[in-house]
C-alpha cells in the first residue's frame, strides 16, 4: 500500500508517475541519546589541609600558617581620578579607578564649578567595575581657564564607603601627550 505521488508539485524534471514506494520499516536504527554526564562539585579545601596531605615539610607547614588569602579588600577606596575636558570645554572625560571588590556599589560622580555650584553629575547604580571610563556633560556655559573639582562617592546599602575628590583647570589637555 502506497501514497499518491501524482497529486503533489514535482521537485525535479523527471516526470512523477504511480505510486509511491513503501520503504522498511526499522531500515534505520533509533538509539537512545546518552544522558549527559553527571557534574560533581568540587570540594573546596583549606590551604593547609591540602598542604598536610601532601609532602611537605613540617617547616614549610608553619610557614604557610601566617598567610591570609583575601580576594577582596575589606575597605574601599578611590585609587586614581582624572579629567580631561574636550576641546570644546563642554564635555569632561572622566576616569576613575576603585580597589576591587565583590558586591555591587553605588557611584557618584559630581563636578563643581569655582563657586561650588553642581554643574555635572552621574548616578552608576549597581556597578561591578573598579574601572570608570566615561563622559559627563555640563550643564552651564563652560568657564576657561578656571578651576573645577570632581568628587566621586561610592556607597553600599546607604553607607558611605570611599569618597575622593580631584581638582582640575578647565583647559584641553591631549590625554594621549
Amino acid at each position: 500500500m502506497g501514497a499518491d505521488a501524482s497529486r503533489w508539485a514535482s521537485r525535479s524534471s523527471k516526470p512523477v508517475a504511480g505510486v509511491a514506494e513503501t520503504s522498511a520499516v526499522g531500515s534505520t536504527p533509533i538509539r537512545s541519546r546518552p544522558h549527559p554526564p553527571t557534574i560533581t562539585p568540587i570540594p573546596t579545601i583549606h590551604p593547609l589541609t591540602l598542604m598536610s596531605s601532601c609532602q611537605i615539610t613540617t617547616a614549610q607547614q608553619e610557614m604557610a600558617k601566617g598567610l591570609t588569602f583575601r580576594f577582596d579588600k575589606p575597605e574601599l577606596e578611590v585609587e586614581r581620578i582624572a579629567v580631561y575636558p574636550y576641546p570644546d570645554l563642554t564635555r569632561l572625560w572622566v576616569r576613575v579607578q576603585i580597589t576591587s571588590f565583590a558586591t555591587p556599589v553605588v557611584v557618584t560622580l559630581t563636578c563643581f564649578d569655582p563657586e561650588g555650584r553642581e554643574v555635572a553629575g552621574m548616578l552608576l547604580v549597581d556597578w561591578r567595575d573598579p574601572y570608570i571610563s566615561l563622559t559627563m556633560h555640563l550643564k552651564k556655559p563652560p568657564r576657561p581657564d578656571e578651576v573645577y573639582q570632581l568628587e566621586v562617592q561610592v556607597e553600599r546599602d546607604g553607607d558611605l564607603l570611599a569618597s575622593g575628590q580631584h581638582v582640575f583647570p578647565l583647559t584641553f589637555v591631549d590625554p594621549n601627550a
